[in-house]
C-alpha cells in the first residue's frame, strides 16, 4: 500500500494553521471568541467519524480510536484557550 505523502502533510498543514488562527483570537480581549475553533474542531470531528462509518464497516474499537485521533487537535486547541483564559484572569 503506496501512502502519498500530501495525504499526510495537508492535515499536518490545516491544522497548524488552525493552531495559528487560535493563538491570534486568543489575543483578541473577547472572552468566547477563543473556544468558536475548538467547537467546530469537535463538531468537524464528530461528522468525521461518523462519515467513515458509514462508508466503511467499522469495529467499536476502531470507531474509537478514530475518535480520539480526530480530537488531538481538538485538545490541543482548548489547551491553548485554558492556558490563555488563566493568563488573563490572572493579569486581571
Amino acid at each position: 500500500m503506496v501512502l502519498n505523502l500530501s495525504l499526510i502533510i495537508a492535515p499536518i498543514l490545516v491544522y497548524v494553521a488552525l493552531i495559528v488562527t487560535e493563538l491570534y483570537v486568543l489575543k483578541k480581549e473577547i472572552k468566547y471568541y477563543g473556544i468558536v475553533i475548538p467547537v467546530l474542531s469537535f463538531l468537524f470531528s464528530i461528522i468525521l467519524c461518523k462519515n467513515l462509518a458509514l462508508i466503511i464497516i467499522i469495529t467499536k474499537n476502531i470507531y474509537l480510536l478514530g475518535y480520539i485521533l480526530f480530537n488531538i487537535p481538538t485538545l490541543i486547541l482548548v489547551g491553548l484557550y485554558i492556558m490563555k483564559r488563566k493568563k488573563v484572569r490572572v493579569i486581571k
